[in-house]
Formats: C-alpha cells, sequence, structure tokens
C-alpha cells in the first residue's frame, strides 16, 4: 500500500514538471520594504545602517554672516528615523567652525573628500586658519581645482593661486601639517577645459534651471559625448606638485556640475534674446 501510494506521488510530481517545462514561471515582484527589519537584533541593524554611508563630495563655500558651509546633502541615515540617525550621528561631527561662526557642516573623516573650488581659493588662509588640532589630524582626502596652480602670479590681472609666490610655500606647510591626509585629488573642470574647443565648434555651456543640484561630479575619464573635442585626458603634471607628501596618493579626475549642459550657440542666443 505504501509503494503504491509512493507511486502516486511521483507520477503527480512528474505530471506537473512537464505542465511547467514548457512556460516560464512568473516570479514575485520586487519589494521594496524588508518588513522583519526591526526583528532583528540591535547590532546587525547598526550595522546595516553603517553600510548606508558613502563617500559625499563635500563642496566647502564660505559667507561673511554664516562662516563655511556646504549645499552637500546629508546622508539618508541621518533622516530615515531615530535609531538611523543615533547610529551615525557620533561619524558626521560639526566641522570647521569658529569662534565667530559656531556653526559648520557636518562631515565624516573616514570616507568625505573635502573639496576647493577655484573661487574657494580666496578663502583658503582663512579655512586653514580656523582648522581645530582634530580636523589638522583627521583629514585623509581633499580635491582642489587644477586652475588653483595654473598661475604663479598673484596680481589682480590673473588672480588668487597656490602657487604664487605668497601662497605656495604657505600651502605645502598646510598639507604637510594634515598628517592623516592620504589623497589628493585634481579636478579639470571640463566646462574651463573644454572652453575654447566648445566655441569654436558653435557649442557653449547653459545652466540647466529644471535641475535644482548644482553639484560637481567625479569622472576618471571625460564622458564621451566630449571626447569629439579633443579632450581625452588630463594633464597630470598638476600631481607632480605634492610629490613631496610621502604616502599620499596624488590623481586627477574630470569634474562637471550636475546642473550645467552643453548646447549649440543658437540655443544660447536664444535664451539670451528672451532676457
Amino acid at each position: 500500500m505504501l509503494r503504491r501510494s509512493t507511486r502516486i506521488a511521483q507520477r503527480s510530481s512528474n505530471n506537473q514538471d512537464k505542465a511547467t517545462s514548457g512556460r516560464e514561471i512568473d516570479a514575485p515582484p520586487p519589494t521594496s520594504t524588508f518588513h522583519l527589519f526591526p526583528r532583528l537584533p540591535l547590532e546587525i541593524r547598526q550595522m546595516i545602517w553603517n553600510l548606508t554611508l558613502e563617500s559625499r563630495i563635500v563642496e566647502m563655500e564660505y559667507h561673511k554672516d554664516h562662516g563655511f558651509f556646504t549645499t552637500c546633502n546629508l546622508p539618508s541615515a541621518l533622516k530615515v528615523c531615530q535609531e538611523s540617525r543615533s547610529t551615525i550621528k557620533n561619524s558626521y561631527p560639526e566641522c570647521f567652525t569658529s569662534l565667530w561662526h559656531r556653526h559648520g557642516p557636518l562631515f565624516n573623516f573616514s570616507i568625505d573628500v573635502l573639496y576647493f573650488t577655484f573661487d574657494f581659493c580666496l578663502e583658503m588662509d582663512r579655512f586653514l586658519s580656523i582648522l581645530s588640532q582634530r580636523e589638522i589630524s583627521s583629514i585623509r582626502s581633499i580635491a582642489i581645482d587644477h586652475n588653483d596652480f595654473e598661475s604663479t602670479c598673484n596680481c589682480e590681472a590673473c588672480g588668487p593661486s597656490l602657487a604664487g609666490p605668497k601662497n605656495a610655500t604657505r600651502f605645502r606647510a598646510a598639507l604637510m601639517d594634515l598628517t592623516a591626509l592620504k589623497e589628493i585629488t585634481i579636478v579639470h573642470d571640463l566646462e574651463y577645459s573644454l572652453g575654447d574647443a566648445c566655441e569654436e565648434a558653435g557649442y557653449g555651456w547653459k545652466l540647466d534651471t529644471t535641475l535644482k543640484s548644482k553639484r560637481m561630479r567625479f569622472f576618471k575619464s571625460p564622458p564621451r559625448k566630449f571626447t569629439r573635442f579633443g579632450l581625452s585626458k588630463y594633464d597630470k603634471g598638476y600631481c607632480k606638485s605634492f610629490h613631496f607628501l610621502k604616502g599620499c596618493k596624488h590623481t586627477s579626475v574630470f569634474g562637471l556640475r550636475q546642473n550645467k549642459v552643453l548646447v549649440p550657440m543658437d540655443e544660447l542666443e536664444e535664451d539670451t534674446e528672451e532676457i
């Protein structure tokens, strides 16, 4: 009797296999919610919150009334819930404050990149002078616009330069005091690097007002749509300026703001006429 039941069960299973072998079985739809997350042990939940953290390019800006600040987005985990915030908040201390300006941006020294634009060169001495000892010994990664080293002059016509006679020695000494510094990235702004070539080809840069973010994105190589303008690599000579920093990695990247787009010149002329 047992053998007969077993044979019947095997036949039923074989029939089901034949019925489904000729067609695809629908997979369950993907889910964006993990309902069992609150039941996980606290230690595992905290590990997961920390794994959500990503490196940010923190572009520094200065305002005389507010001090140093950034428009970089906060990590999502700081805004999800009380548990996520309490888990990671110690990794994002308020930094770059002073006796005059008591509030500053949140910065993760372990994974965030401190980005100094060309315009920020005017505030570099002010910024370096307010760093606390904790910040001096914690900064690991900085990115600097290559235009900051374009000129070795400090006259008004040439503008400020970190390679000029007044600033080069001081900036070099300041970098050497950043004992935790592991990487310096030279940023070649595509809007500047492609300026003449784009104009000759009949193109120009337009501000896309539909995009709220003006943050800079980094590229190891120029996006394919820009290679037609003859830009295929960057000048690595700037990296040699930091050979005195032993154990510090020097790299170069291309940069482009998210709200800048390249368009034919006639589109720029149309916008000008509307204004």
